[in-house]
């Protein structure tokens, strides 16, 4: 049943293909007018874009830096002038004759030069201390006994005791009016540390300094260098 409904299906096609004079013809759907081949495509020339304007595509636009003469004419703020400071000098330390002082160390304040026992010692001596050891500790500075240029030390709480060096070793001894006394009491103070402390050098026995041994002050031959600093402070 099948095969005779398309035999018959195919029958009519063939049949509307006929002219009405029952002469063979094509097709309508092949008789048709064929349609013309489109025209050629017109070609588009498509101009550069230029760098300063964004492109087509979304790209980010290239900025032109500025003249040199722009940069150039631009204020600027000129810094203040740095400020300068002067440092004031402090006069070097010395030891006028007249004055009462305290010799303490310049690397340690709260040392001093003191007698006891008649032996000069270098102890702990401070404000806190007892009425003694700031006594013993203080010196009335003369006018060299031995050489007017330089100074004696003479004791505060026994006057007419002066620092004598004997053997090499400072002691504490009165007065007794000898020549070699009197050279043996006198000390030239030197400069060092650019006037910050001084040393004292012995007049008769000029390459020789006061040095500390074992907490007591002798005479050695040091230089300057290697010799007791002292710093001159008011005595009390």
């Amino acid at each position: 049943m099948a095969v005779a409904i398309a035999t018959l299906g195919v029958a009519g096609v063939a049949a509307a293909g006929l002219g009405s004079d029952g002469e063979k013809g094509e097709p309508a759907f092949l008789a048709a007018t064929v349609p013309p081949p489109p025209a050629p495509a017109e070609t588009v020339i498509v101009a550069p874009i230029p760098s300063s304007s964004p492109s087509s595509f979304g790209s980010a636009p290239t900025t032109t830096p500025p003249p040199t003469a722009q940069l150039n004419n631009r204020s600027t703020t000129t810094p203040p002038p740095a400020k300068t400071f002067t440092a004031t000098k402090l006069p070097a330390v010395t030891l006028r004759a007249g004055t009462t002082v305290a010799l303490t160390l310049a690397d340690n304040a709260g040392y001093r030069v003191r007698h006891r026992d008649y032996i000069a010692r270098i102890e702990a001596i401070g404000s806190s201390s007892s009425s003694l050891d700031r006594a013993d500790s203080s010196f009335t500075v003369r006018t060299g006994l031995g050489n007017s240029s330089c100074v004696s030390l003479e004791s505060v709480n026994f006057p007419g005791y002066f620092l004598r060096h004997q053997n090499f070793e400072l002691k504490l001894q009165r007065r007794d009016g000898s020549n070699l006394f009197d050279q043996d009491v006198t000390f030239c103070p030197v400069n060092i540390r650019s006037g910050a402390a001084l040393v004292l050098r012995s007049t008769n026995y000029p390459e020789r300094f006061l040095v500390e041994s074992g907490g007591r002050v002798v005479l050695r031959e040091s230089g300057a260098a290697g010799a007791l600093a002292l710093v001159p402070r008011n005595a009390g």
